[in-house]
């Protein structure tokens, strides 16, 4: 209606002659927005778990080490910092260092030359023996920090180890295939993949190795004839065994 009709849209006010170009203009954005969406929703893998044995045990594979590893983590800071507070904090530990902090107090009064006053030598003793607790607590710290150092290290280094084990279950079989592959690319249809029975993809190499076994004694029976029939004979059979073959 806009376009035939020039003349109206001329007297049309340049206010809504721009809203009327913004609800075009979104009309085209939404349109657009929604064929894209459609096409990237069709692509869309919706199933995550393709092989659920193989899928869950990777998963186990990978969190099981992490849960390990802070479980320990955990769990030894814990229980080191606190068995070293407990041992540092028994009867004997407190008095000992009552007795340390008072000396001390004594100490700076004689080297001083001042009277003793037993309210000042009180909050004295205190204040040193809220410093020795604070090296206490910054001892207890260290040590348990070095514990637990020397064990994430030892953790970290078997969940290296196992990484690579439970890999190699995976790039073994891999590298194998791939062997077996130039292999029957160069024609030995003869040569088969063979798996640990703790490797992955059982199931792929034994789809692999059923297919080319197939072949295998396909082109097995097309070399006998080739060989043992009359030619005329073993182009009609070469022909009929070729027949249901799907080639590019």
């Amino acid at each position: 209606m806009i376009a035939a009709f020039p003349g109206e849209l001329l007297r049309i006010p340049a206010a809504q002659t721009q809203i009327i170009s913004q609800v075009v203009f979104d009309i085209r954005f939404l349109f657009f927005y929604d064929v894209a969406m459609n096409k990237t929703t069709q692509n869309r893998r919706r199933q995550f778990f393709i092989n659920k044995p193989f899928q869950l045990r990777y998963m186990l594979y990978v969190s099981l080490p992490l849960v390990v590893v802070c479980g320990i983590s955990f769990f030894s800071l814990y229980v080191g910092i606190w068995s070293d507070i407990l041992n540092s904090f028994t009867d004997q530990k407190v008095q000992e260092d009552l007795i340390t902090a008072t000396r001390m107090v004594q100490y700076e009064e004689v080297r001083q030359n001042t009277a003793p006053n037993n309210v000042l030598s009180v909050f004295r003793s205190a204040e040193k023996l809220g410093s020795r607790q604070r090296e206490i607590f910054k001892e207890i710290l260290d040590k348990a920090n070095r514990n637990i150092s020397i064990k994430i290290a030892l953790l970290l280094f078997f969940v290296a180890w196992g990484t690579i084990y439970i890999s190699h279950k995976t790039a073994g079989p891999i590298y194998h295939m791939l062997r077996i592959g130039r292999e029957w690319q160069n024609g030995n249809y003869r040569a088969r993949i063979f798996l640990r029975k703790w490797d992955e993809a059982h199931p792929l190499a034994e789809q692999m190795n059923t297919t080319y076994t197939v072949l295998d004694e396909r082109f097995a029976k097309i070399k006998k004839w080739a060989r043992e029939k009359p030619p005329q004979e073993a182009i009609a059979l070469i022909q009929k065994e070729l027949e249901s073959t799907q080639t590019s």
